[in-house]
């Protein structure tokens, strides 16, 4: 019997330690920098450029709101979340429903779901120069995003997140294009700045005609976190 109980302790020790440690790493993960919560929304200044043969074609400035709806669990049971996105031309215009994100967040990362495709935003847990492919959930050639200065302060429309982590999703650059796409994420806040420039060149005279870094098309995009809270 003493063998039994001694057995039963050790199991019971064993038990509660795993569930403390569990707790710890969940705390440190990084998850903080992409909370989500029935009722939260953030709103973004947005720019988007489009290029078509050097020249802007398109210039858009607007406002876009993304606000938590509701919660539901996945079959796989995990928590994932509906996020109402909308936009209005200028902060005193109504707001106008666009589309809707479905935000899956399991205890190794976040999917999120949109105009039907499946993109891996954020694995965890966070750490300097961890990379992952935001395409293992879609058809597209498989990418290489990447976490940079961790746990850095940022300063965006003049508010100051001291805690910040920079995703990577795509930088490269060529003589013939360009695909360069960054995010950043304040802890408890969530992204607040966005740029993206995926541009095509020509820089072959015999072709194109024309000097370098010819613009052939493409577009430049950033968001800017304007405001956040939650409703009630």
């Amino acid at each position: 019997m003493k063998k039994v109980g001694y057995l039963l302790v050790l199991l019971t020790g064993l038990f509660y330690g795993c569930t403390e440690t569990e707790e710890i790493n969940d705390s440190v993960s990084g998850k903080a920098y992409f909370p989500v919560s029935i009722g939260d929304y953030r709103i973004y200044n947005v720019t988007h450029l489009r290029f078509d043969q050097d020249t802007i074609t398109d210039s858009l400035a607007f406002q876009l709101r993304e606000r938590v709806d509701t919660l539901f669990h996945n079959l796989a049971g995990e928590p994932t979340y509906k996020i109402i996105r909308s936009y209005r031309n200028d902060p005193e215009a109504q707001w106008r429903d666009d589309s809707v994100i479905m935000v899956t967040l399991s205890n190794s990362m976040v999917r999120r779901h949109a105009n039907n495709l499946s993109l891996v935003k954020m694995v965890f847990p966070v750490t300097n120069n961890r990379t992952w492919d935001p395409n293992v959930y879609n058809t597209m050639e498989a990418g290489n995003a990447k976490f940079v200065n961790v746990n850095q302060p940022y300063v965006v429309n003049g508010q100051n997140f001291p805690n910040t982590a920079t995703v990577m999703v795509n930088d490269f650059t060529s003589v013939i294009n360009k695909d360069f796409r960054q995010e950043v994420y304040a802890e408890n806040v969530g992204l607040v700045y966005k740029n993206y420039e995926v541009l095509q060149y020509c820089n072959d005279g015999q072709i194109c005609d024309v000097g370098i870094d010819y613009i052939l098309f493409g577009y430049k995009r950033t968001e800017t976190l304007e405001s956040y809270g939650k409703t009630e």
